[in-house]
């Protein structure tokens, strides 16, 4: 009798697939969505006439739009997708939103105008957002200045003054004045002038002033958060337009932005 010499046949139980895992990477992008979801909560609270509302949902954008580039970079975790992702997620929440609030909320009494001005801001926050994305790519690691104003700024000066005096604009005086503000930041994002952008800033542990002024912003926020918003902007404009009078012309323009995955805005 012949003996069988091939070995046993093992038997190999079926693995059950693992769950998938939340990558890393899916974070910054969530907070990134959350972004567009205020911005797109803003324009239907818009459409109902709630308008401190819809000013209200831009600023919480904004709060998205200022952390999912810093979660990024903690969790080093930037991507083209993530970048891509915020560019149009501000283009929502700083450019359509804030148009459209400047023109149902101060600008309906002045057509054709009206049309003309809000069309031109949200025109001028794509332009930012696309000179940005191209100059990123040349000069990734300027982060002392911006070349514009950043578009989630230029919308808080519409926002912030929605949330001061939530009932819409009647008097021509009043119409025609916040128009010239809607012009000038609309100029102001798309110039060439550089904006201090503060990150190359260091903090010591000695330091507690910046640590108060945080505080106090805090504050400012949770009491008054229209007239918060709106001093700390026209105070950072005005400091940067007379330090662009007094410094010399610079050379080629770099531009950095503070987004998910590198930041804008």
């Amino acid at each position: 009798m012949k003996r069988n010499n091939r070995p046993a046949k093992r038997f190999h139980f079926k693995r059950f697939p693992r769950r998938p895992r939340l990558e890393m990477n899916a974070f910054p992008s969530m907070v990134t969505a959350g972004n567009a979801i205020f911005g797109f909560l803003s324009i239907i609270y818009l459409f109902k006439e709630k308008f401190a509302t819809a000013a209200l949902f831009i600023f919480f954008a904004s709060l998205f739009d200022f952390f999912d580039g810093r979660l990024a970079r903690l969790l080093n975790v930037s991507s083209d997708f993530g970048s891509e992702l915020d560019s149009l997620a501000d283009a929502l929440s700083f450019g359509a939103a804030p148009a459209l609030l400047a023109y149902k909320w101060g600008l309906n009494n002045c057509e054709p105008f009206s049309v003309i001005i809000a069309t031109l801001f949200m025109l001028s926050g794509l332009l930012r957002l696309a000179r940005f994305n191209v100059l990123h790519k040349v000069y990734p690691q300027e982060n002392s200045y911006f070349v514009g104003l950043p578009i989630p700024m230029a919308a808080s000066a519409i926002y912030s003054l929605v949330l001061i005096h939530p009932e819409p604009l009647q008097k021509r005086i009043e119409v025609l004045i916040f128009a010239l503000v809607v012009v000038l930041f609309a100029f102001l994002m798309s110039c060439t002038i550089r904006f201090k952008s503060f990150k190359d800033m260091k903090v010591g542990s000695r330091h507690f002033g910046p640590v108060i002024f945080m505080g106090l912003v805090i504050l400012g926020l949770i009491y008054y958060p229209g007239y918060t918003i709106a001093l700390m902007l026209y105070g950072y404009v005005i400091y940067n337009l007379i330090r662009a009078l007094l410094s010399k012309p610079a050379p080629s323009p770099v531009e950095e932005n503070d987004s998910p995955h590198t930041e804008e805005s």
